[in-house]
């Protein structure tokens, strides 16, 4: 508690400490906030209602009970719901609004996961056939060759939807899924996921989540209501249920991936690759950890490195305007954490708040950077449930329009993942920053 209030020093260094949000799985929060697991009759962390058991589940079909508050947990009063007294609660951190509700299991491993089992060996009167599950297998897996090379994993089909991460799942939600599925599920099945893709779209987005928070809470509400008459009562377990108070966390932190697992558990990959041998992995890593560090110090290429902007793979391969021939060229750059390149995949990304196709990268004698792009003639809607899919900057385009312009780096917006689909291309913003 006192480090918290006076902060710490480090090498002469004074650093103040803020905790602003602890970020782990259901299990985890359980244990050390000393209540209730997913599975206890009071297990909810925002709302005080009574689960009800349900088809061998525990179930939480109130959408509208009394919320829980900080103080409330401070002083112990729901004794069907703390098990014990938490030792967070000495540090004083609020046990209720500074524990988020992590997406990456709650949404991706959680709801997602749960909604494709059910299509693929729930109740024989809402489940896929064989044919539909080979048919949208065979969309996910004609995607691959336009995943960016900020997706770490291409499609793979529903057959091994059993070994997908989350983010696949995460994958699926927000990109591929509103492709594939459409015409392929029954349209209230299909509008079902779209109030779920929608709503994740929306507080994921630094943007959209600061207009429409409260649209997305509606549609995330909507949701578990049509879950539940789609496939009963028993669909209402604690992942379903928490998506009603997945808003507040918006709200307080902004995009979801602001309080997220993703980067802790990317990073876990990254300590795994580290520790080579039997024994004494916490040591090694340690000194790993320190090597590079020390690396990073010393190495002439730190500031380099630093720079927002990288310009790679230069070439002379063209298309190369008249007016821009004193340009160097190059096939890719790296810009603000994100790839933009010539190659399919990474191509794309909108200009005047419209998706186009990227041919070239220059760097003028001045060093300011252009890219040379395509538009395309027209765009139509993929879908208009619950809202026009254009709301949200899914578009699907049609025929490049054939004439080449070009545009500062500075009016360059966000990337997008372009999909070849059919006759025609759709394009998805990029959202997700993990």
């Amino acid at each position: 508690m006192s480090c918290k209030k006076s902060g710490i020093f480090v090498n002469d260094n004074f650093f103040s400490v803020h905790l602003a949000a602890v970020v782990c799985d259901a299990p985890a929060r359980a244990f050390v906030k000393c209540v209730k697991g997913h599975s206890g009759y009071y297990a909810c962390e925002r709302c005080t209602q009574e689960g009800a058991y349900f088809d061998n589940k525990m179930t939480f079909p109130d959408m509208n009970a009394p919320a829980r508050t900080n103080q409330q947990f401070l002083s112990a009063a729901d004794e069907d719901h703390q098990l014990g007294i938490s030792p967070l609660v000495s540090l004083g951190i609020g046990c209720v609004s500074q524990f988020p509700l992590d997406y990456m299991h709650l949404v991706c491993l959680g709801v997602v996961r749960r909604m494709i089992f059910l299509w693929l060996q729930g109740p024989k009167k809402h489940g896929l056939g064989t044919s539909t599950i080979t048919d949208i297998s065979q969309s996910l897996l004609s995607l691959r060759n336009n995943i960016p090379s900020e997706f770490c994993r291409r499609p793979r089909s529903l057959f091994e939807v059993r070994n997908w991460k989350a983010t696949e799942f995460r994958q699926f939600l927000l990109y591929s899924g509103p492709i594939v599925l459409a015409g392929k599920l029954p349209q209230p099945i299909y509008r079902c996921f779209m109030l779920l893709s929608v709503a994740l779209r929306i507080l994921l987005s630094e943007k959209l989540c600061q207009t429409y928070c409260d649209y997305a809470d509606e549609l995330l509400r909507v949701f578990v209501k049509n879950l539940a008459g789609i496939y009963g009562q028993g669909v209402l377990v604690y992942n379903v249920h928490s998506l009603v108070h997945l808003a507040q966390d918006a709200r307080k932190y902004g995009a979801l991936d602001n309080v997220s697992s993703f980067p802790y558990e990317n990073y876990l990959g990254q300590l795994k690759r580290q520790a080579r041998k039997a024994g004494s992995h916490v040591s090694e890593l340690v000194r790993r950890i320190a090597e590079r560090e020390r690396a990073r110090e010393s190495s002439c290429c730190e500031k380099q490195l630093q720079q927002p902007v990288t310009l790679q793979k230069e070439h002379r391969e063209g298309p190369l305007p008249a007016e821009f021939a004193s340009c160097c060229q190059y096939k890719r750059i790296n810009l603000n954490g994100y790839v933009i390149s010539c190659k399919e995949g990474d191509n794309c990304c909108e200009v005047n708040g419209s998706p186009v196709i990227i041919h070239n990268i220059l760097r003028s004698l001045s060093h300011d950077i252009y890219f040379v792009y395509e538009d395309f003639m027209q765009s139509d809607l993929l879908f208009s449930y619950p809202l026009q899919s254009s709301a949200v900057g899914i578009k699907v385009l049609y025929r490049p329009a054939g004439s080449l312009r070009v545009v500062s780096m500075n009016d360059v917006g966000q990337k997008c993942a372009l999909f070849r689909h059919k006759d025609s291309f759709i394009a998805v913003p990029f959202i997700h920053h993990y």
